[in-house]
C-alpha cells in the first residue's frame, strides 16, 4: 500500500513540476511584455495593453503560487512516505531531489516576480509624470501647434516690414549727405573764388590758417611737456 501511495506522489510531482516549469516560462515572457509596453506614451489606446498584460500576470502569479503550495504539499507526503517504506537510501535521495526543484523553481518565481514588481512600479511612474505634465500644460493653457506656427508667420512678417523700413531710412540719409556733401563742395568753391579775387580776403584766411597751426602747435607742445613730467614723477614715486 506504501509502495502504491509512494508511485502515486512522485507522479503528481513530477507533473507539478512540469506545470510549475510551463508557468514560469509564460510568467516570464508576460513580465517582458509588460516592461516593453509600460514605456508607451499615455494615449487612451495604449493604456489598454500594459493593463491586459498586467491583468495576465496577476492571474499567472496567483496560478504559481498555488501550483507551489500543492508541490510542497506532495513533497511533503513523499518524506513522510519514505520514512514508511523504511527509510530507503533511495526514497531518501528521491525525496531530497523533489525539495531541490522546488527550491530552484521557487527561487525562479521570486526573481521574476521581483521583476515584474519593478517594471509595474516603473510603469506607473512614467504614467504619473505624463499626467502631471499633461496637468500642467492644460494649466498653463499651452497652445497648440497650429498657433504658434502663426504667431511664428505673424513674426517674421513684422520683422520683414522693419528691416525694409530700416533700409527706406538709409537711403533716404544716404541721398541727403550726398547733397550735404555737393553744397559744403560749392561752398569751398565759391570761398577759394572770393579769396582769388580779393587779395586781402586771401591775405586774413592765411594768416588765421597760419594762427591756428601755431597754436595747435604750442598747444601740443605744452601737453608733451606735461606727460612728461607726470611720468617723471610717477618713476620717482
Amino acid at each position: 500500500m506504501a509502495t502504491s501511495n509512494w508511485d502515486g506522489e512522485r507522479a503528481s510531482a513530477r507533473k507539478l513540476e512540469n506545470d510549475i516549469e510551463s508557468s514560469l516560462a509564460v510568467f516570464s515572457k508576460l513580465c517582458h511584455a509588460f516592461s516593453s509596453v509600460g514605456g508607451k506614451n499615455g494615449h487612451a489606446d495604449d493604456q489598454e495593453e500594459p493593463l491586459m498584460a498586467e491583468r495576465k500576470s496577476q492571474e499567472c502569479i496567483r496560478e504559481l503560487e498555488s501550483l507551489f503550495t500543492k508541490l510542497g504539499e506532495t513533497n511533503e507526503r513523499l518524506a513522510q512516505l519514505a520514512v514508511e517504506l523504511g527509510s530507503m537510501p533511495k526514497h531518501n535521495s528521491l525525496v531530497q531531489r523533489h525539495r531541490e526543484i522546488f527550491n530552484d523553481y521557487t527561487q525562479e518565481f521570486k526573481k521574476a516576480k521581483s521583476n515584474f514588481v519593478a517594471s509595474r512600479e516603473h510603469a506607473e511612474l512614467l504614467s504619473s509624470v505624463r499626467k502631471d505634465i499633461h496637468s500642467y500644460k492644460a494649466s498653463m493653457g499651452v497652445p497648440n501647434q497650429t498657433d504658434f506656427l502663426l504667431r511664428e508667420r505673424a513674426s517674421l512678417g513684422n520683422s520683414e516690414r522693419g528691416a525694409e523700413g530700416l533700409e527706406q531710412h538709409a537711403i533716404e540719409m544716404h541721398e541727403a549727405i550726398k547733397a550735404n556733401r555737393g553744397l559744403l563742395t560749392s561752398i569751398g568753391s565759391r570761398v577759394q573764388v572770393m579769396a582769388a579775387k580779393f587779395p586781402a580776403i586771401g591775405g586774413v584766411i592765411n594768416a588765421i590758417t597760419a594762427r591756428t597751426r601755431k597754436e595747435r602747435i604750442i598747444l601740443g607742445l605744452v601737453l608733451g611737456v606735461c606727460l612728461f613730467f607726470l611720468l617723471w614723477s610717477t618713476v620717482l614715486r
